[in-house]
């Protein structure tokens, strides 16, 4: 066992070289004491998977989007060939994702309201669908209004939670 010059004892194992890297995560710090002398040595050990997967539920805006390429002619009214596109950043599947669609007029209200239901997006990918088409209407809004993964005990729903405060999005 080295000693360090600020007289914490340094080891080094093979646990604490490997690292799994996950993106906003912060490594667990444990503090031990070694051979009951009152010496305190420092190891980091990489984050638990449950709490990656806590970090991707608790803060899904951060892995999770919605998003479409269609150009849209203000002075057209009517919305045609629109396709909405959901991202996972996650290292996990999200098995259904649904987003509502607001068609919204020249005067801001909204015209019709329509939610596209998305499957079995790939982790770390994205995937496209066609939305329904408008008659009227020279924008349109989305959200995100409900997800499930059960890879990763995910359940969102914007008017409900489903865990406890301190992961409100977790399910069985």
């Amino acid at each position: 066992m080295k000693h360090t010059n600020n007289n914490l004892p340094h080891t080094e194992d093979a646990q604490t070289k490997k690292w799994l890297l996950a993106p906003l995560i912060l490594a667990v710090i444990f503090v031990n004491t070694v051979n009951g002398q009152g010496n305190k040595a420092v190891t980091l050990r990489p984050p638990d998977s449950s709490l990656i997967y806590m970090d991707y539920r608790n803060n899904w805006p951060n892995y999770i989007s919605v998003s479409t390429d269609a150009i849209i002619h203000a002075e057209v009214e009517g919305i045609k060939n629109l396709s909405l596109t959901v991202h996972n950043q996650t290292d996990k599947m999200l098995d259904e994702v649904v987003v509502k669609v607001d068609y919204i007029t020249s005067n801001g209200k909204t015209c019709k309201s329509q939610n596209v239901t998305l499957n079995n997006i790939g982790a770390n990918s994205a995937k496209a669908v066609a939305a329904p088409d408008s008659d009227k209407g020279i924008c349109v809004k989305m959200e995100i209004v409900s997800m499930q993964a059960r890879s990763f005990h995910f359940c969102y729903n914007r008017n409900t939670k489903t865990g406890s405060n301190v992961d409100p999005y977790l399910c069985n």
